[in-house]
């Protein structure tokens, strides 16, 4: 097979990849205008933009939903991150006896279901004062969610090794300068990875912020009666509107791995 031959078949490959992942939301996209859309009919009969104006309505429950969605998954991604880093960098390193353990409470939240977590969780905060609040929520979501974050650190870690952090530290770098310039540079795209899941995870979670913090309403608590109603164009609208905050998060995560790689070439 020569090289022009493997480099169309490269794009067709890459063309029907993009056209697989980007189909789903074609019909979603045609829902979200559609009045009135039956069988057998392949386009809608009528269109409309109410549930667009009903979700981008700036008083309306839609966009402080979103608002909510976003702040607590950014708060259980930020918190995540924190916590789990030295965690995950402690548990790749560290030859101690208690490592077993220590490894097996920190992936306990996978091994139970989130809900009954979330009962547990309600009762200490309810003792501590902290019952629906925005930071029940954000602490909820990083005990149930921040195993997916140390998984993928603990890989990032292992993949890595720690060769190049000795060897600055041989030649004089401190324990900040070796971490800011050395470790967190390497581990960016682990850490782009865990903190991509997190968020995802946070953002469509319904019942678990129902539990814990019954009053903060996120996005997927004001989707959900349209969703049950069968009022598909609001459902598809908000559905998008969900999907938005990902989307600019999985950006922006990919120009930070473009700007290592570009800083990589250029050095």
């Amino acid at each position: 097979m020569n090289r022009e031959t493997y480099g169309l078949l490269l794009k067709l490959a890459l063309v029907i990849l993009v056209t697989l992942l980007l189909l789903p939301f074609v019909p979603l996209v045609i829902w979200s205008f559609a009045a009135r859309w039956a069988w057998p009919d392949l386009i809608p009969s009528l269109l409309s933009a109410r549930s667009w104006s009903l979700v981008l309505d700036p008083e309306g429950d839609f966009l402080k939903g979103y608002l909510e969605s976003c702040l607590t998954a950014f708060g259980a991604m930020t918190a995540s991150i924190l916590l789990i880093y030295p965690l995950a960098r402690w548990l790749t390193l560290s030859d101690s006896r208690f490592k077993p353990a220590i490894e097996i409470l920190a992936f306990a939240p996978l091994l139970i279901s989130p809900y009954v977590a979330a009962m547990g969780m309600h009762e200490i905060f309810v003792r501590l004062q902290l019952e629906d609040t925005g930071l029940s929520a954000i602490l909820a979501h990083t005990v149930v969610f921040s195993p997916y974050m140390l998984r993928v650190l603990i890989v990032g870690f292992l993949a890595k090794g720690e060769r190049l952090e000795q060897q600055a530290q041989t030649l004089g770098g401190g324990s900040l300068f070796v971490l800011w310039r050395v470790t967190l540079p390497r581990m960016k795209p682990a850490i782009g990875l865990g903190c991509s899941f997190v968020f995802l995870a946070s953002m469509g979670e319904y019942v678990l912020t129902n539990l814990v913090a019954s009053e903060i309403i996120t996005l997927p608590a004001v989707l959900y009666p349209y969703v049950a109603a069968g009022d598909r164009s609001v459902a598809a609208a908000g559905s998008l509107l969900l999907m938005s905050a990902s989307i600019v998060l999985l950006i922006l995560l990919e120009l930070l791995l473009h700007n290592k790689l570009i800083t990589r070439d250029a050095a």
